[in-house]
């Protein structure tokens, strides 16, 4: 069995306005909406964003159509920790959370994710598909929320029905405050 290392190279992203190291074989472009090859991570998600809104509806989405008070969205989806930064454990979830600046076209925020094994705090990578499906769901709830047929989808533990991904470990999730709340329940504090 051969062995080899990934070298990471170091990009500066225009758009965060640091400097990102990444490895150019977890970055390629297997997305159906993204037309050019990416440069660095946050490139990337904006290009993937953009494509997405600019192809995947009948009409393109128009940054400057996006209010403000609706730019920014909360949605999850299915993640991996493909290695934790301290112990190297690895795991998945479908519960993990991203908030999407629409107007900007960026990824405003990431949460973070707990490891089980160790508790060190740890970035999620979410597969191009499944951004893709977070950034579509994310334009049809603005939408909703502009013509006032959002409804807000509580978990009802009774409903055998429910297809919701099943409940995590609030105590590894930032976004359930590590153990205060509930992310799954639309920010309801309990």
């Amino acid at each position: 069995m051969s062995s080899f290392s990934l070298h990471f190279q170091l990009f500066y992203c225009s758009l965060c306005q640091e400097t990102v190291r990444i490895c150019p074989v977890l970055i390629l472009p297997t997305s159906k909406f993204l037309r050019t090859p990416p440069l660095s991570t946050c490139t990337t998600m904006a290009r993937l964003i953009r494509d997405v809104m600019n192809n995947a509806f009948e009409n393109p989405v128009h940054p400057q159509d996006i209010p403000r008070d609706y730019s920014f969205q909360s949605v999850h989806g299915r993640a991996i920790c493909r290695r934790c930064n301290k112990c190297k454990n690895s795991w998945s979830t479908n519960l993990a959370w991203l908030t999407i600046d629409l107007r900007n076209q960026r990824i405003a925020r990431a949460w973070l994710q707990k490891c089980k094994g160790c508790n060190a705090e740890n970035q999620l990578w979410f597969p191009p598909d499944e951004l893709e499906n977070m950034v579509i769901h994310a334009v049809e709830r603005c939408w909703k929320l502009q013509d006032g047929s959002y409804r807000i989808k509580r978990h009802n533990p009774d409903d055998e029905d429910d297809d919701r991904p099943p409940p995590h470990q609030q105590s590894l999730c930032e976004r359930c405050e590590y153990g205060k709340r509930k992310c799954w329940l639309g920010g309801k504090k309990d």
